[in-house]
């Protein structure tokens, strides 16, 4: 995985900024409160793609739907997967 460019910029920097955390992020017209598992993001293949490449990749996430249990589970419990364009991750918040 290559380093998050700060100059260059790339869609999927907005998810290196984050590996391991949970992150509210604006998706279509609600927030949604996400955790960023890097071993479900394929960063070698994504970091090949042109800037116009990787905003029509999708990668998974786990969009947590309790927190509560997924904190007490480590992370096993209380999310489900969902599939998001790297053009739709807009605004993001650590939590």
């Amino acid at each position: 995985m290559k380093e998050p460019d700060r100059i260059n910029h790339m869609p999927i920097d907005n998810l290196k900024y984050f590996l391991n955390s949970k992150i509210l992020m604006n998706y279509g017209f609600e927030n949604i409160l996400i955790f960023v598992n890097p071993q479900k993001i394929n960063f070698k293949e994504i970091d090949n793609l042109s800037n116009f490449e990787q905003k029509k990749y999708s990668v998974n996430l786990e969009r947590i739907i309790d927190d509560e249990k997924f904190t007490e589970s480590k992370g096993l419990e209380g999310f489900v997967e969902i599939q998001v364009k790297l053009e739709d991750i807009n605004t993001v918040k650590k939590i």
